[in-house]
């Protein structure tokens, strides 16, 4: 059997508007990609306040002690600022799935997805 790598062909971008949130918080959202995502680039910007941001391919992010250890080749960004960002995520799966992670009480900010084909918020966690 052969396996062909399908590249993202869409340059679609979308943005979310995000709540201010409590310390401790988790957002998720659910990216799909049309064909295995290549080339997205994730933007997060707060007002004020520390959010993180993390994505896997096959399953959600999941924290332990505020760090996402697998998350490393698709998008870990956990710097102590307003804004996070990841580029040039590339799968082998149609879809991805973010975490937005309050690492400290933030103000209301956006998410911006380039290059996916839509993007949903498919469950809010603590």
């Amino acid at each position: 059997m052969f396996y062909f790598y399908i590249p993202n062909l869409v340059s679609n971008s979308k943005t979310i508007q995000l709540p201010a949130k409590p310390k401790g918080s988790e957002t998720y959202f659910l990216v799909r990609c049309n064909g295995y995502c290549s080339g997205v680039n994730i933007s997060l910007k707060v007002s004020s306040g520390d959010p993180d941001l993390f994505a896997l391919d096959y399953v959600r992010p999941q924290l332990i002690k505020y760090s996402c250890l697998e998350c490393y080749p698709f998008c870990f960004s956990a710097s102590f600022s307003a804004t996070e960002s990841c580029n040039n995520i590339t799968t082998f799966t149609e879809h991805l799935h973010v975490l937005v992670h309050a690492y400290e009480n933030y103000q209301n900010g956006t998410i911006t997805f380039e290059n996916v084909k839509d993007v949903e918020e498919v469950n809010e966690g603590k």
